[in-house]
Order: structure tokens, then sequence, then C-alpha cells
């Protein structure tokens, strides 16, 4: 059982780095939100697309929303990670303009050929399954 924040920290920052790194493998990934309540926001990625067929290659699950900042579908580049949590004087500048609690990751997914734009998830939890 995770005991203090830094031990959760640290494990979601893992969490982050396995996606990350399974990303690596391929040039392009299409993302889409797949599920979105109060609580939980479930994306899904694909190395394809094709309209209509929805075999996830990878699922990301993010718990305890606190803010949703993106689009219902993007492309992502593989250049670049594809995922970071948000630490530093970003993350207390975003915090800060929205109010967040202290006790919530910044989950930023960069914006495909806009280098200064982001996509941000603030969530408690993050969670990923890999098709396979």
């Amino acid at each position: 059982m995770l005991k203090n924040k830094k031990d959760i920290s640290k494990q979601q920052k893992g969490i982050v780095d396995k996606i990350n790194q399974y990303f690596k493998g391929s040039e392009w990934y299409f993302f889409e939100i797949i599920n979105y309540n109060s609580s939980t926001l479930t994306i899904g990625a694909v190395v394809e697309f094709y309209p209509g067929i929805r075999d996830y290659d990878i699922t990301i699950t993010f718990s305890d929303i606190f803010l949703v900042s993106l689009l219902d579908n993007w492309k992502g580049e593989a250049s670049r990670s594809w995922i970071k949590i948000l630490k530093g004087d970003e993350a207390i500048k975003i915090k800060r303009k929205y109010n967040v609690d202290r006790e919530v990751d910044i989950f930023e997914f960069p914006v495909e050929d806009d280098e200064n734009n982001s996509y941000y998830v603030i969530a408690k939890k993050i969670q990923f399954y890999v098709r396979g």
C-alpha cells in the first residue's frame, strides 16, 4: 500500500514512463476518448486508424478527475513524449489558475504541430492496459 504523496507520485511517474516507452515503437498514434464521466476518463489509442474499428492498442484511464482539457480525438507524433506529469513552476501556475487541489497530478499531452500548446488531464490516478 502506498503511504504518502511521494510514493503515489513515483508510481504515477512509473506508469507515465511505461506508456511513453510503449509508444516509442510507432511513428504515429491516434487517440480518442472512449468514456468520460464525472469521476473517470478513458482514452484509447491505435497505431492505425480505421473508421468504425475500435480495437485499441492501449487504453489509459484517469480516476478522480478534476479537469479535462482535450479534444475528443487527436493524433500524436512519436518524436516526443506522449504524456508527462507537470512539475515545478509550470504545475504551480496551472494549479493556481484552476484552483486545483494539491493532491492531484497534471498530465500533459503535447499537441501535434504546436509546441506552444498542450492538452491536460488533472486527476489523482492513472492506469493503463495494453492489448495483447
